[in-house]
């Protein structure tokens, strides 16, 4: 995450503003502390570039799934749109975002339905066949 960054970007994301390390932060304790797995979808891009073409105005749809768990169970199923308006600029031959502000849209939750116990649950760690 964090090299998708200039160091100097600004990032403007829910009560988070700041920088790339801190945003790393951020978003690794909003993650990690309530949900059991998350997942997050890009949806529709539109990208500007500029006349100079070392600059790029884009706005990225995204729609994030989140699993909360509480006592060992999965409980709440909780959905977000949000957009992220990002300004990517190209420096030493990289283009990396130099501006992000992410806006909410929208926000659903609900109970979460049990699982077939026999499916093999996704991890968020090393013990899942692809782990990034």
């Amino acid at each position: 995450l964090r090299a998708a960054f200039h160091e100097d970007a600004e990032i403007a994301h829910g009560a988070f503003r700041g920088g790339p390390g801190g945003y790393v932060a951020f978003a690794t304790r909003a993650l990690r502390a309530p949900f059991r797995t998350t997942m997050h979808k890009l949806g529709q891009v539109l990208v500007e570039l500029g006349a100079g073409g070392d600059v790029a105005e884009c706005e990225a749809y995204v729609d994030a799934h989140f699993v909360a768990s509480e006592g060992g169970r999965d409980t709440v199923a909780r959905v977000v749109g949000m957009r992220f308006l990002d300004r990517f600029e190209r420096r030493g031959g990289a283009f990396r975002i130099a501006r992000r502000e992410v806006r909410l849209e929208w926000q659903h939750e609900a109970p979460l339905a049990a699982l077939d116990p026999g499916w093999t649950l996704g991890r968020p760690d090393g013990g899942d066949p692809v782990h990034a």
